[in-house]
């Protein structure tokens, strides 16, 4: 731990052991009906939790520059992937999306890689020239370009909430680089339509956009999952039932240990949990954005600022959801979904900031 951001070390274990404790809980009951083994979620995430671990555990000794020169191969690594999935045969579908790869008993999600892989390239590319980015032509178009290829093969995966991420991030970090903000406003004015095309051409997103809007209106059918997710974190009260103690797990929510374990942690821990669990996010945040003003290059703290935003972006969205403060977008709640590509993925943007805060201590 010699040169780490020690807070930030210390917020990260607490969002892993807390992650941890919830998605067991949030999982007993859906472990026992799929697979008759009450632990199957829960060894399941610890494998990935120990790989993820270890995932930190390199970056943390890798110097940080030397990531500069990994970006282009890591991006273009991630871009075959994401075309090996469109081929027949070789995409794993899963509940009528086409998303992952499996190798052996491995399954992962390259869309999740890609997130790290786009950070990884913009840092590199905007920090190099960054005379360039006032003008749309030769400084925004061809990172536009890049970032807009990824988008198109993970829309084509079905996939628009990893897609809408990625799109923020761009957004973030182009601000962030210097770009104008006139425009950055006609590249998200640009997108609008172009994310209304995506939810009309498939019809259960339209009903998503139904749901947000009217989720009352029909509470036993298109809107059950979300009136069951208010309905979890408002009967945990101040302090919760306890941990276990969930009714709405057993029963009525669907999805409760992948992207509505929120309202699980709302049920059992009351809004003092929650508020905790967004404190640690909130507290995260501010040291990614304390590391990025620090980092003495341009690519570290965009680097810095990049995975910053794309936790603390993840988790505010996934809270948004099951809070029906905006629509579903089937996205994990970082450090608490069961799903171990996105949790590597996360302990991996951890391990990019602490290793830049290394750097910045020295």
């Amino acid at each position: 731990m010699q040169n780490l951001d020690r807070p930030l070390f210390f917020t990260v274990a607490a969002l892993l052991f807390f992650g941890l404790a919830s998605l067991y809980s949030a999982s007993v009951t859906t472990a026992i009906r799929l697979t008759g083994n009450l632990n199957y979620f829960f060894f399941h995430q610890l494998i990935w939790a120990l790989i993820g671990i270890g995932v930190v555990a390199l970056f943390v000794q890798l110097n940080v520059h030397g990531w500069e020169s990994l970006a282009i191969p890591i991006f273009l690594l991630c871009l075959v992937l994401l075309v090996a999935i469109l081929i027949p045969g070789v995409g794993v579908e899963v509940k009528g999306a086409t998303r992952w790869l499996q190798v052996g008993p491995i399954r992962f999600q390259p869309a999740e890689a890609a997130k790290v892989a786009i950070v990884l390239l913009l840092a590199r590319t905007l920090s190099r020239h960054p005379d360039r980015l006032h003008s749309f032509r030769d400084g925004l178009l061809p990172q536009l370009g890049l970032v807009g290829f990824v988008v198109v093969l993970i829309l084509a995966e079905r996939d628009l909430g990893n897609a809408v991420v990625i799109t923020l991030v761009t957004l973030v970090m182009l601000f962030l680089a210097g770009a104008r903000l006139r425009h950055l406003g006609g590249i998200a004015l640009g997108c609008l339509p172009l994310v209304a095309l995506a939810i009309a051409v498939e019809p259960y997103r339209v009903r998503r956009i139904l749901t947000f809007l009217h989720p009352w209106d029909d509470p036993t059918d298109t809107g059950w999952q979300i009136t069951q997710s208010l309905m979890a974190i408002g009967s945990g009260g101040l302090f919760g039932t306890g941990v276990g103690a969930g009714i709405q797990k057993r029963y009525f929510l669907p999805e409760a240990h992948t992207d509505f374990i929120f309202a699980v942690v709302g049920e059992e821990a009351g809004l003092i949990g929650t508020l905790l669990l967004l404190g640690l996010f909130l507290f995260l945040a501010w040291r990614g954005v304390r590391i990025a003003r620090r980092a003495p290059t341009p690519f570290a703290q965009l680097l810095a600022a990049g995975a910053t935003t794309l936790i603390t972006l993840q988790a505010l969205l996934n809270m948004m959801v099951c809070t029906s403060m905006v629509p579903n977008k089937g996205l994990p709640l970082p450090f608490f979904s069961a799903g171990g590509s996105a949790l590597v993925v996360d302990l991996a943007c951890a391990g990019l900031l602490l290793a830049v805060s290394r750097w910045v201590a020295e």
